[in-house]
């Protein structure tokens, strides 16, 4: 199970670093075979893989825009996706309400532990999620050691901020 879990995490993390954005709104199983816009893409086979397993699904007009910057919403979404979690928490961000898509989304992820939002009491569901969030949010769900620096081999290293580079080194 760990094993499988962590398979669907490297392509889930694979399928963002390369910026490709999932929509909500399709059946799963039938998404990959209505989806206009994948079937020339570089990513095509990812994207069926993981529309096909129920993680990733298109958007309503039957497109999948895997160009689009992915939000920390749809994110959230993936990850609870991938992992089964379906427990909830209470939340309560000033700028996620009951009626949102993502609301049981965010309550999912509150509730497995592995977002808490920002100091200003916001989730900042609708801006795009930066790898450093992705490395922290996938450190946290895989329960990887955090506690000591490793090496940062990225050509940018130097910007990478405190807060994420444990997560990315780990």
């Amino acid at each position: 199970m760990v094993k499988k879990s962590r398979k669907i995490c490297l392509l889930v993390l694979a399928v963002f670093f390369f910026s490709i954005a999932a929509g909500f709104g399709a059946a799963p199983a039938q998404a990959a075979v209505e989806l206009t816009d994948i079937t020339e893409n570089w990513a095509f086979s990812q994207i069926f893989y993981l529309v096909d397993k129920g993680i990733i699904a298109g958007y309503a007009d039957q497109t999948f825009r895997p160009n689009n910057p992915i939000s920390r919403a749809e994110f959230i979404t993936i990850t609870n996706r991938a992992f089964g979690y379906v427990n909830t928490a209470p939340i309560d961000y000033k700028d996620v309400t009951t009626s949102d898509w993502f609301h049981g989304e965010i309550a999912k992820a509150k509730a497995a532990g592995y977002i808490t939002g920002f100091s200003d009491g916001t989730m900042r569901p609708n801006s795009q999620i930066s790898r450093q969030e992705v490395a922290a949010i996938i450190a946290r769900v895989l329960n990887l050691d955090i506690s000591s620096q490793g090496e940062l081999s990225f050509a940018d290293a130097g910007t990478i901020p405190d807060w994420s580079r444990n997560s990315i080194a780990a």
